[in-house]
């Protein structure tokens, strides 16, 4: 079992935080491609793919993708 506070370090650091910035220049942007360029990163959060590196009770995985799921919210919103 992996602690919730340890998977965070791991996947804020890998790509959360990446992903995290990406969202908050696109958000932040004004002009007519705002909308098509947040579909787009919409889009690419659809498309990722992750896997439990411990192969344990899943905890990874559901951490993950709770994170990522807040942050595709934030996307439908804006």
């Amino acid at each position: 079992y992996t602690s919730e506070r340890d998977i965070l370090k791991l996947v804020n650091s890998l790509f959360l935080d990446d992903l995290r910035a990406e969202f908050a220049r696109l958000a932040g942007s004004k002009g007519t491609q705002r909308a098509t360029r947040l579909r787009a990163f919409h889009a690419k959060l659809g498309g990722l793919t992750f896997l439990d590196p411990a192969c344990g009770c899943g905890n990874f995985l559901v951490v993950t993708y709770r994170e990522l799921r807040l942050l595709e919210i934030e996307v439908l919103v804006a």
